[in-house]
């Protein structure tokens, strides 16, 4: 009678802790679709309206900060039109300038050079 109780005890006691494994179990899936979901939204990695320095820029093309002042000073250099006399939004580097500080937007920066590349263009 007492090995048949001591077991009745087990299996109660291994059937709660499958209950709290389960339970702690549908919790962690369960944090781990809202966090998917918050970075798959979006909300977590806006890339296409961030700002970045020249500092950063330079670091995200691997050149230097001196070959990217010498890219903006060749295009401001080279006047308001491409060759074929129309203005193209992406033939110069774009840039906004903010307390005489440049900033520059890594989605445009990369359309800019998706047309130096079209373009052939060397610096």
């Amino acid at each position: 009678m007492i090995v048949h109780r001591s077991e009745n005890i087990f299996r109660k006691v291994i059937r709660m802790s499958k209950e709290k494994i389960n339970i702690f179990c549908a919790l962690i899936v369960a944090v781990s679709i809202v966090i998917s979901g918050f970075l798959l939204s979006g909300r977590g990695n806006n890339d296409k309206n961030a700002l970045i320095t020249k500092t950063e820029l330079a670091s995200y093309l691997h050149i230097s900060v001196n070959d990217i002042n010498q890219i903006i000073n060749k295009e401001a250099a080279w006047g308001p039109k491409d060759g074929s006399g129309n203005v193209n939004d992406f033939f110069y580097l774009p840039y906004i300038k903010i307390n005489n500080i440049m900033y520059f937007n890594k989605y445009s920066v990369d359309k800019w050079i998706v047309e130096k590349l079209t373009a052939r263009i060397k610096y």
